[in-house]
């Protein structure tokens, strides 16, 4: 399966450098591991942001909400389910960088989004097999740069 999707990919790039897509690979090789490290990071606070406000949205909390009330909304089941899903655990999060920088060594995952690649990282370290995972954004990434691609020409 491996095989026809990097040829895919190598097939459907072979264009001019200002007509592919993103390469996030050569991004993410280009920062020290500090900078890894501190974007993992950045993505770990802005989930806990996003998370609270998909929390009050999903259970319709109202601003003025108490203490209790809130409390108990976190703890609901649906709140839980939102949180495994997205969240990055403490003892795993150190590891991250590594794991995205091995994933990025295959040449057809250089253009998933470095934010979906550390969500890929996560479920790799999770125990997860992660090829369709990992099969699914690299569709994803070159239908998007297709669409926006279609999008400039039409400007």
């Amino acid at each position: 399966m491996a095989f026809p999707i990097t040829a895919f990919l190598l097939a459907t790039t072979a264009v001019a450098a200002s007509d592919e897509p993103f390469n996030y690979a050569t991004f993410w090789a280009n920062w020290s591991a500090e900078a890894r490290y501190a974007y993992v990071e950045g993505v770990y606070g802005t989930i806990g942001r996003t998370y609270v406000a998909a929390v009050e949205e999903l259970l319709q909390l109202r601003p003025e909400a108490s203490p209790g009330v809130l409390r108990a909304a976190f703890a609901s089941p649906k709140a839980r389910k939102l949180l495994e899903r997205v969240s990055l655990s403490e003892d795993i999060k150190s590891q991250i960088p590594e794991v995205v920088t091995d994933l990025y060594r295959d040449p057809a995952n250089a253009f998933i989004d470095t934010t979906e690649m550390v969500y890929i990282a996560r479920d790799k370290l999770g125990g997860k097999d992660v090829q369709r995972i990992l099969a699914a954004a690299r569709e994803f990434a070159l239908e998007y740069h297709r669409i926006d691609r279609e999008r400039k020409q039409k400007k």
